[in-house]
Parts: C-alpha cells; structure tokens; sequence
C-alpha cells in the first residue's frame, strides 16, 4: 500500500505539528548530523485535514503596541472561522498604536501602508495602525488571513469598540502610569528590531536604566530611544555632538519623526572596557537622566557592566 504521507523518504515526511528529533555529533574534525521523527503519522481522515487547511494561517498570532509596552498579546483563534484571530483591548490612552507579529518574530510583522495590508516580514518599523478612542474603551481588534487561489495571501485587519468603562473603574495603577512618558531603547545589537523599555532605577527618581548586550567582535553600537515606543517619536542625540568626545554622558534632541535621518548615540567598546575582551558580547548599562519636576530627558549616558562569557 502506498504510504499516505507519498513519495521517498516516508519515515522522514513531516506535516503541521510533527516533532523531530535533531542531534549533532562531533568526533574530533567530524560532524554529522540526523533526526528522527517522534510524531506518529496521523490517520488518513487526519493527514487530509490538516493538508486542506491553509498552511498560511498556520501559527500564533500576536498583537504588540503603546497598550502592552510592545510586548507580545497572544490573538485567540475565532472557533469555526479558519484564519481569523481577536483580542479585546482596554484603552488607557487617548489612543492606541499597534501591529500583528507572527509566532513572535519581529521579522514576520504585519503592518499597514497606506490602508494596505502587508506582511509577514520585516518591513514594519514604525508602520503602525492607530486606534483613536478615549480612556476606558474596550476594543476588539480582528486578523484574518487566508490564502486564494492565483493572488496569494489577503490579509485585513479590523477594530471596534464594543463597550465603554468609566474612568473611575480602571485600574488606578495602570492609570496613573499611562498618563506618564515611557521611554524604550532600539539599538544595533539587534538590527533595530526589539523595543526595549527603560525603567525606573531603584532609588532614583530621576533616572531610568536598562542592561543590554552587546554583540562580541564588533567595535560599535548604536541606538535610539523612543518615547511611548513610538517610530514616529525619537529621541537621539543633538546633531552639533559630531565630533565631540561625548560618549559617557550626552544631550537629549527630539523626538523627531524619523528615526532613520535622526542621529544615534555611539557606544565604543574601547572607550567603555578600555579594549579589554573586545571579541567577547558585553553587558553595558545605558541610563536616562529625567529633568527634575517636568520629567523630560535631559542627559544620557552608559557604561561597562562587564563581559558576558559561554557558559557563565
């Protein structure tokens, strides 16, 4: 009988959700590499449902923006409609902006130019959907996608607000801390792609700070702050710090709509660890100094916190 999975090679035949073991063996200048799959294959009612459907849609999706810090919130599956996720939002803003990323991968970002739909890829900084609406609207966003047949994938992305909270009701907490600037890094450590946000350090006030690592054997880093994670708010460094000898502490310019005509500020790792281990990754501290009373970022500066070696 024909194997249902077909062709050469059954044993090794995957589909939606098969789990493979993978192993590398090393002996001496040798290596070799095989698997095996531990899945058994599914039924043949099974096989051919899973193959019916539409291998696009299969994966998670999540939804990432100014609400959640651009961190990930997963869209559940509608039941009964194949390629179609939502999620309900509380706006806690006069305003939301936000973008769909599969299986959390900043490289297969859905995102909208002008009114279109495109993705996944990694074409989507700063190319966001806007929310407009007031403290205390519940949103449900929805993704659909599906694929047809002689024009590929058609992707949309919808919302509507489908009841309303007093402020009084919301959170007091979360309240309060969106009505204050929040502020996150993007650097080159990985290619511009991950907001990461800087937060209050302990017994300052005045200051926030966040650790990232720096790739080893590379003798600069860049990178960017923006304001409420935002592409279209960047902060950089003022362009008249050309030249100068700034790398431990500097002004603050912007925000400024686009973050690839702005400056950014320049971490050399010979300035910072005096050379020392330069082909190894290191940690380094980069602090944001707020104005005192206003809270608007005055100063930024950064140093060595140490290297980070395999296995330590």
């Amino acid at each position: 009988e024909e194997d249902r999975l077909a062709g050469r090679d059954a044993a090794d035949r995957g589909w939606p959700g098969a789990k493979y073991r993978v192993r590398l063996r090393v002996a001496g200048r040798w290596r070799s590499v095989d698997w095996e799959r531990l899945s058994e294959p599914p039924s043949d009612a099974g096989l051919s449902a899973l193959m019916a459907a539409d291998e696009a849609t299969i994966g998670r999706y999540f939804i990432t923006g100014s609400f959640n810090a651009w961190s990930f919130s997963e869209m559940m599956p509608v039941l009964g409609s194949l390629g179609v996720f939502e999620i309900e939002l509380e706006l806690y803003g006069w305003g939301e902006e936000f973008q769909v990323v599969r299986n959390k991968d900043w490289q297969q970002t859905i995102y909208s130019v002008d009114e279109e739909v495109y993705g996944p890829d990694d074409g989507g900084q700063g190319l966001n959907w806007h929310i407009s609406g007031r403290p205390g609207d519940v949103v449900r966003v929805e993704f659909r996608r599906a694929r047809r047949e002689g024009s590929g994938d058609v992707l949309s992305v919808s919302w509507h607000c489908v009841r309303k909270r007093e402020i009084s009701e919301l959170d007091p907490a979360r309240w309060s801390l969106e009505r204050q600037p929040r502020f996150f890094l993007i650097g080159s450590w990985d290619a511009y792609r991950r907001r990461r946000e800087l937060l209050r350090t302990p017994g300052d006030a005045n200051e926030l700070s966040a650790e990232v690592e720096v790739p080893g054997g590379e003798e600069e880093s860049t990178f960017q702050i923006l304001l409420n994670g935002s592409w279209s708010a960047v902060l950089h460094p003022p362009s008249s710090m050309e030249g100068q000898a700034s790398w431990e502490e500097g002004a603050v310019a912007g925000p400024s709509r686009d973050a690839l005509a702005a400056e950014v500020w320049t971490i050399r790792r010979s300035e910072v660890e005096g050379g020392s281990e330069a082909a190894l990754p290191a940690f380094v501290e980069i602090r944001l100094r707020l104005r005192q009373g206003d809270g608007w970022p005055e100063a930024v500066s950064w140093s060595f916190l140490g290297s980070a070696r395999p296995g330590a």
